[in-house]
């Protein structure tokens, strides 16, 4: 007996939930796979050299904290906004052979095939074979006195030169600017990424009123570990905007839902995102899909939208082509019921037994509830009698 009734319960549950997800509107245009995968990307290959006795963690590029769990694999490139002009990276280097034997730490870019930790390094004129010395601006960082491990500041200067592998060599010296060789140091592979990945494509955006969908393709995988999606709060409607006196929209607006702000090809900066924009950092390589509210946009009835891609040394795309959202009220099963010619007694709006009218279609999902309710009935009548 409790076989069979649960077996009709879910018929009755599964018709119903048919007739209901039947009724919904609203959605977007077919949704782009992408492949799935982990967090590691091309830009992500930075390892310490081997060699020597002193040993390294990168604590922060610039003011940022970096990975804990990268501060000894160097796993997380240095991207652009590392390398603006001035940039430094923290490093604590250990290991360091204390007191006044020697007593100098300097930093050393290998910018040519020769280790840097070897003599002549200041002297070399072939290209091939070039060391420059990196500016420890701290003179406190200098001066390793009985210290045998300390933070130090690293100015990365031509570092940023080029994108790729970096070895920085760490020398403890007996004088400053010494060519001898060292017999005291060590090196980090810093890992330099600051190109930005290409901007997503194949973007559309949906219509809905809670549940607004937005999609788009996945460009370059390898280089992209996250995405930003971004859209102007702003707009009320399609006459909202002011083009202004020649009639002009901006470079990159979507006329059907124009903004100055959420524009395609416009550079992105995480750092200084207006409060006029809502946005959203969305972890996955191979993402291809978001869902907005709308009540994310209260009084609003479009919105324009783009998605940034960002890699994993946080160097960002241009903004993606503008789409626009649409925030409407979803039709349910009964309004449709009613569209469609059907009459609800007041106050039985969601009641199979309070709808009667001229729908066709609803009168036919109806009796195929009664149905099922009916063989339910009779099949538990029968076991009882049993």
């Amino acid at each position: 007996m409790r076989r069979k009734s649960g077996t009709c319960l879910w018929a009755l549950a599964a018709a119903l939930w048919a007739q209901s997800a039947g009724a919904q509107t609203a959605g977007t245009s077919s949704t782009s796979t992408g492949g799935t995968g982990g967090s590691t990307t091309s830009s992500g290959a930075g390892t310490a050299t081997g060699g020597g006795n002193l040993q390294f963690e990168l604590v922060k590029i610039g003011d940022v904290e970096y990975p804990r769990a990268a501060r000894q694999s160097l796993n997380v490139p240095v991207g652009k906004a590392g390398c603006k002009a001035g940039g430094t990276i923290t490093v604590t280097v250990r290991n360091l052979l204390g007191g006044n034997t020697l007593p100098y730490l300097e930093a050393w870019l290998g910018t040519g095939n020769a280790a840097c930790n070897e003599m002549g390094r200041s002297t070399r004129v072939t290209a091939s074979q070039n060391c420059t010395k990196l500016e420890i601006p701290n003179p406190d960082q200098v001066q390793v006195g009985n210290r045998s491990y300390y933070d130090v500041d690293v100015v990365l200067g031509p570092t940023c030169d080029s994108d790729g592998p970096r070895p920085i060599y760490f020398l403890q010296l007996a004088s400053e600017n010494s060519n001898g060789a060292a017999t005291s140091w060590g090196a980090i592979n810093l890992k330099v990424d600051t190109k930005a990945p290409k901007a997503p494509g194949g973007v559309k955006g949906g219509t809905g009123q809670t549940v607004i969908p937005l999609t788009w393709e996945v460009g370059d995988v390898a280089d992209t570990s996250f995405y930003y999606v971004v859209a102007d709060k702003t707009l009320g409607g399609l006459g909202d905007w002011d083009a202004g006196p020649d009639g002009n929209l901006p470079d990159g607006a979507n006329a059907e839902c124009p903004s100055g702000v959420v524009r395609s090809g416009k550079e992105f900066d995480p750092s200084s995102i207006p409060d006029t924009v809502f946005n959203r950092r969305l972890e996955g390589v191979g993402r291809t899909t978001f869902e907005f509210n709308g009540q994310d946009f209260p009084g609003l009835t479009i919105v324009p939208v783009a998605v940034v891609a960002q890699d994993l040394a946080g160097n960002t795309s241009v903004m993606s082509e503008i789409v626009c959202l649409r925030v409407e009220p979803t039709t349910g099963f009964w309004k449709r019921y009613q569209d469609d010619g059907g009459e609800v007694e007041p106050g039985c709006a969601c009641s199979a037994v309070g709808a009667r009218g001229k729908s066709k279609s609803a009168l036919a999902g109806v009796s195929m509830l009664l149905v099922l309710g009916w063989a339910c009935a009779r099949t538990r009548t029968r076991r009882r009698a049993r």
